[in-house]
């Protein structure tokens, strides 16, 4: 038991529960960027850099959470899975709209702009968030600025 104490130190561990908002923000990630059927290096990569920023943990333990999303993805109805979780969840206002931004900008960060599937998607993420058009909108413009703003200064 000694050994196993000192070398579970060394192992990153993900949390075995992360706060409301974060758990929705990894889910919806995580549902969008396989919307469409593939996984992009930048979708997953910007997923990851999300979950280290929000959660404030290593690369190695927010690939371990991002990895639980995925995993559930990986069954017979995943994404409805995940969208059950998410009607779970206790939200305010502003952790809705983070959530909702968190997936658009996924979809937007794919190779192709954003796919049919991926905006499918988040029309069923606005329903359970109770966001109006009006609402989405809004965010997704914020979202749209706020990458050309990270492009143009990259």
């Amino acid at each position: 038991m000694g050994f196993f104490n000192f070398f579970s130190r060394y192992v990153p561990t993900a949390p075995e529960k992360l706060e409301p908002a974060h758990q929705s923000m990894v889910d919806v990630m995580a549902a969008v960027s396989c919307a469409d059927g593939e996984v992009t290096p930048d979708e997953y990569n910007v997923v990851l850099a999300n979950i280290q920023d929000f959660v404030k943990v290593k690369e190695e333990v927010a690939e371990l959470i991002v990895e639980k999303s995925f995993a559930i993805l990986e069954q017979e109805h995943g994404v409805e899975l995940l969208l059950a979780r998410l009607k779970e969840s206790t939200l305010d206002e502003n952790e809705r709209s983070g959530v909702y931004m968190s997936g658009y900008a996924v979809a937007l960060l794919g190779q192709r702009g954003e796919e049919p599937s991926e905006r499918e998607l988040l029309e069923r993420v606005a329903e359970i968030l109770s966001l109006s058009k009006t609402q989405t909108h809004e965010i997704e413009e914020q979202c749209r600025q706020a990458l050309s703003y990270t492009t143009e200064q990259g």
